[in-house]
C-alpha cells in the first residue's frame, strides 16, 4: 500500500489523509481532497470498474467505494 489513502465523494476519487512522515511534501505536493485522476496512466473510472469486479455487494454505489478506497491498496 502506499502512504496516503482515497475515497469517492460523489463521482471523484479524493485522496484522503496523506502520511507526511512517509511521504514528504516536497516529493508528493497533493493535498486532501485534491482529485485522483489516473493511476499508472488508466482513468480513475476504468480502474474503479476493474476493482469492482473484485467485490460482489450488490449495490453499485458501495462497490464504486469500496474499490476507490482500495486503489492505494
Amino acid at each position: 500500500s502506499v502512504p496516503f489513502d482515497t475515497d469517492l465523494v460523489g463521482s471523484k476519487v479524493l485522496i484522503g489523509e496523506i502520511n507526511r512522515e512517509l511521504l514528504k511534501e516536497f516529493d508528493f505536493p497533493f493535498q486532501k481532497g485534491d482529485e485522483l485522476v489516473a493511476v499508472d496512466g488508466v482513468e480513475t473510472a476504468e480502474v474503479l470498474r476493474q476493482l469492482q469486479s473484485y467485490r460482489g455487494l450488490g449495490f453499485d454505489q458501495s462497490e464504486r467505494r469500496i474499490a476507490a478506497m482500495a486503489i492505494t491498496v
